[in-house]
């Protein structure tokens, strides 16, 4: 299942903190401001690698090109022997170095592989075929215990049973009044002094919508009329 990534970044992030920047300012100046946010501008602005290749090269990256798009062996995902994968970002030369010798290649430690180098595919194959002899488990006992820059890449199962994200919280059950206990993603800003947290489910169709033009000075009568003509229910 994919992120609606325009929705969650311009709609939600970009949003609060163009908002949160504007009650600052408004704290500076004493004057408020309109803020225009576009999901289109949120989505661009989430180009800046391929942006600048194509600035500066006039090229648009294919996938398996280039250093972030699975051009570097360092820098890709490789499947196990239970058919599960692990996620490599051993871009930094010590994580490459420890790697390499953790993959039994203590020849490629010296080196980090560079884009466009006839050994760069070498490796890459060789480490495909090399992941593929033990499984997820067995490589994560060995690459957990040095500094690779290597982790598992979990289902949606294991990532929500997790240690360190039950640890941090990221899971949390809450009430609800019609479903009882449900489970929800926990708070991911932690802070020290006024720690935020789930309180309430998501609010049903239409839940709020009495509270609402009641405060927008809706009285009975229009409330009653509206819903009789069908525009809120």
């Amino acid at each position: 299942v994919g992120n609606s990534i325009a929705d969650l970044v311009a709609g939600g992030l970009y949003a609060v903190i163009g908002i949160l920047s504007a009650l600052m300012a408004r704290q500076k100046t004493g004057k408020g401001q309109f803020v225009d946010i576009a999901m289109l501008d949120g989505v661009v602005s989430l180009l800046p690698d391929a942006a600048a290749l194509f600035f500066a090269e006039g090229e648009s990256p294919r996938m398996g090109e280039r250093r972030l798009r699975g051009g570097l062996p360092q820098y890709q995902t490789y499947q196990t022997r239970d058919g599960k994968y692990l996620a490599v970002g051993a871009l930094e030369d010590k994580f490459w170095a420890n790697l390499s010798r953790v993959l039994g290649k203590p020849e490629w430690a010296d080196r980090v592989p560079q884009e466009g180098e006839p050994r760069t595919q070498e490796i890459k194959e060789e480490m495909t075929r090399i992941f593929l002899t033990r499984t997820q488990k067995e490589w994560l006992d060995v690459l957990m215990k040095e500094d690779t820059c290597v982790t598992a890449v979990h289902s949606l199962e294991e990532t929500f049973s997790d240690p360190q994200v039950l640890h941090r919280r990221m899971l949390v059950e809450i009430e609800h009044p019609h479903a009882g206990r449900i489970k929800q993603i926990g708070f991911p800003i932690k802070f020290s002094e006024t720690p935020g947290e789930v309180r309430t489910p998501a609010p049903e169709m239409g839940e709020h919508t009495e509270e609402v033009l009641r405060g927008l000075g809706y009285a009975p009568e229009d409330l009653a009329r509206l819903r009789k003509e069908g525009v809120i229910r």
